[in-house]
This record gives C-alpha cells, structure tokens and sequence, in this order.
C-alpha cells in the first residue's frame, strides 16, 4: 500500500461517499439516499488518496481518486430504505458493557422493525442465526451475539 493512500471504511468510508454524493447530487434528497444505499452496501472498504481526502475536505476533489473495494454480494445488508434509521444507534457493544442486558434490551425495543434489526446486526457486526424472524428474538439474539463478542474479546485479553 502506498504513503500516500490511506484506508477508509465503516463510518469513515461512509462519511467520505456521502461527501461525494451530496456534492455530486445536491439537493434531490431521494437520489442521494438510494445512491448511499446502493454504496453502503456495496462497499466494504476504499482507498483514498490523501490529496482526494484533503480535496473532499475543502470541497475541491471528485471521485475519480478513489480505488474501491467491493464487498461480495452475498453479505449485503438488507434492502430496505434507510433515511430515518441509523444502524449504529444504539451501539448495542456500548450499551450492554456501560449499563448492562436490559438497558441494551430497551435500547433496541424503539426498533420495531425485524429488517431495521437486521441491518442493525450486520452493520454493527453482530451475528444473528437467518432463521430469527421476530423482532423480540431479533432483539435477543442481537444482545446475546453482543455478550459473545464481549467474553471473546475478554478471552482473548487473557
């Protein structure tokens, strides 16, 4: 990898599309959406050239800079609409270490949706077994992928 490039993904690869969108695309909220969709899941991780990166930051660079990686379809979120839906809020890893399983619990009960929950635990890497359909098993198994995360990461610290 070169000096000159520096590897971007999750929220900062993110940020970097939407940048590109939104200059690309202005005000037609609708197109900007779709488009961000379409890439979030399309895109695992990119390269930026650092001269793109500072461009975008002062709103003087185009895509044209950019290398990307492309994530295998197979493991794309799924394709609902996402405008009103953050899929990192709550950072259930965050929850369930600062205030425990039932603050985490009650921090995904505001996510009624099962495909909302989904994209949650994809996005927030957290394994859900496909065949969990509800959002109340949704819900537990997301809290119980979190806590296995956890005890792994301790494990491994050991």
């Amino acid at each position: 990898m070169s000096k000159n490039t520096r590897a971007l993904s999750g929220a900062a690869k993110n940020t970097f599309l939407d940048g590109i969108v939104r200059t690309a695309l202005g005000e037609d909220h609708a197109a900007r959406e779709r488009l961000m969709h379409e890439l979030t899941a399309a895109v695992a991780s990119l390269r930026v050239r650092m001269e793109a990166e500072r461009g975008r930051q002062s709103r003087k660079s185009r895509t044209t800079e950019t290398e990307v990686v492309l994530r295998a379809p197979a493991s794309a979120p799924p394709s609902t609409p996402t405008s009103t839906f953050d899929p990192y809020t709550p950072n259930v890893i965050v929850v369930l270490r600062t205030k425990g399983r039932d603050a985490a619990l009650a921090a995904l009960a505001a996510v009624t949706n099962a495909e909302h929950l989904r994209l949650l635990s994809h996005e927030q890497q957290l394994g859900v077994p496909p065949d969990v359909r509800s959002p109340a098993d949704l819900r537990l198994a997301i809290v119980a992928a979190a806590e296995r995360r956890i005890a792994n990461r301790q494990a491994a610290g050991r």
